[in-house]
């Protein structure tokens, strides 16, 4: 569990809870984030944890991945973000590589975290590699709350080409299967338009409050998250 304070002076923090190691043991140390979060003077705007626990995520002006011992692992940009809250990984993203998770495997299909803008944009990043977004979902309105992600329901995609890859957790176990995105594991060899997955197949779905005043629902699709990939810079 991560918990994030909402803190608006440059003190907020965030930790984390293990439940399996205790009450007293299982409560990181709130001085573990001070080198990513209060040196940056940040307010933390969103918190989310990954599958299994091998990633947890946070917001302020920019986004912040970090595993269960809170060392920072990497980071993503944000236009705009004061205006916006919120981060969300995608369902299924687990085994993420760190120092207390050295098995763990790349899957760029999984490894994505979803970040709203004050841009009325959700940004997609990969949270292996970090930096600018890979994709962008345009959205009528500022999301100003939680964003959750879940996986598409069936008819979401009936009557499209939309392969399937099964993902596993750090334990080995088979947790469920996502929409593919990329030949294998390699971020390099995006599916084509007209590939075993079509562009308007739905990977995700996410829900979030925004300045509408309700709760919007956002099919993000494969087109979505490689809108901006490298390979279709053209």
């Amino acid at each position: 569990m991560a918990i994030g304070e909402g803190g608006t002076s440059g003190a907020a923090r965030v930790m984390t809870y293990q439940a399996s190691q205790g009450a007293a043991a299982g409560l990181s140390s709130a001085r573990q984030v001070q080198d990513f979060l209060t040196n940056a003077s940040e307010e933390v705007r969103g918190v989310a944890v990954n599958y299994d626990g091998s990633l947890v995520g946070a917001r302020g002006d920019l986004a912040y991945f970090f595993d269960t011992g809170l060392r920072l692992l990497g980071q993503g940009n944000i236009p705009t973000p004061q205006t916006s809250k919120g981060i969300a990984f995608h369902p299924l993203h687990a085994n993420f590589r760190s120092n207390s998770n050295l098995s763990g495997t790349y899957n760029p299909n999984v490894h994505l975290a979803f970040v709203p803008t004050g841009n009325r944009t959700v940004d997609i990043i990969d949270t292996q590699r970090g930096g600018d977004p890979i994709g962008r979902v345009t959205i009528k309105d500022i999301i100003n709350g939680p964003l959750k992600a879940i996986l598409p329901f069936p008819e979401d995609n009936a009557g499209r080409a939309c392969a399937a890859t099964p993902v596993q957790d750090r334990n080995g176990v088979t947790i469920g299967e996502a929409v593919q995105i990329y030949e294998g594991t390699s971020f390099s060899d995006p599916i084509a338009q007209n590939g075993i997955t079509e562009d308007a197949c739905v990977v995700v779905k996410l829900f979030g409050t925004s300045t509408s005043g309700g709760v919007v629902v956002i099919p993000v699709r494969k087109a979505d998250i490689l809108r901006h990939h490298p390979a279709r810079a053209n």
